[in-house]
């Protein structure tokens, strides 16, 4: 089995969880790799979604880009001090009020 990368993005694991757990329903083989890539993920996720693609137009919302965002999903920061070390991507540091919604979306999708 071969692919080909046709376009590359930054996405958090929970979209490569989900694309791989799909895969695996459906009953398609997947490369051993995928597999323990899947298991790792289920190992080190700090947010588990239900439905990633909303949670990421949420945050996208706030002006933020795709790598940020996938760096918060993947870290889950719980305070300001830990959300504002993951904004080396943006332009500009976002203001608190926006720090603070960051926070609070995560509060409530992560379980």
């Amino acid at each position: 089995m071969s692919y080909e990368i046709i376009e590359y993005k930054d996405i958090p694991i929970q979209i490569v969880e989900k694309i791989i757990k799909e895969e695996l329903e459906k009953g398609v083989p997947i490369h051993e790799i995928a597999k323990s890539t899947f298991e790792y993920i289920i190992s080190v996720e700090k947010c588990r979604l239900d439905n990633p693609y909303e949670v990421i137009e949420q945050l996208r919302s706030l002006g933020l880009q795709d790598t940020t965002i996938a760096m918060i999903l993947n870290v889950r920061p719980k305070t300001i001090d830990e959300l504002r070390t993951l904004m080396v991507f943006e332009k500009e540091m976002p203001e608190e009020p926006t720090l603070n919604r960051i926070l609070e979306i995560l509060d409530q999708v992560c379980k």
